[in-house]
């Protein structure tokens, strides 16, 4: 997907054929929460406002573990580096939150209200 990527037309296509698997779903979704027919444009527009973001940001990273050009991608090595640095913060996070529970955290700030 860097430039001159020769495999960014495949994820091009690709890409759009999940985005209108996603709309339609997006749509039946919609008819049957609010009991009516609902629009394509109307759902294409709510899809936008309220889904597209992590739709893209989903697909470019499942994209991305399959593409063959991986190997010489640019942008795959940043998102592997991002991939990494959250499960690190995640882990961070985990540890201590395990840590305030072991010392009691919650105990000390109870003693302080009293």
């Amino acid at each position: 997907m860097a430039e001159g990527c020769e495999y960014f037309k495949q994820f091009l296509q690709s890409e759009s054929k999940e985005l209108r698997k996603a709309l339609l779903k997006h749509q039946e979704e919609l008819s049957k929460k609010l009991k009516k027919k609902i629009a394509q444009r109307e759902a294409e527009l709510d899809f936008i406002q309220c889904k597209m973001w992590s739709f893209a940001s989903d697909f470019r990273s499942e994209y991305c573990k399959t593409c063959p050009g991986r190997q010489k991608c640019e942008l795959f090595k940043i998102r592997l580096k991002k991939m990494r640095t959250a499960k690190r913060i995640a882990v961070i996070g985990k540890v201590v939150r395990r840590g305030l529970k072991k010392t009691g955290r919650k105990k000390i700030a109870r003693k302080k209200k009293a």
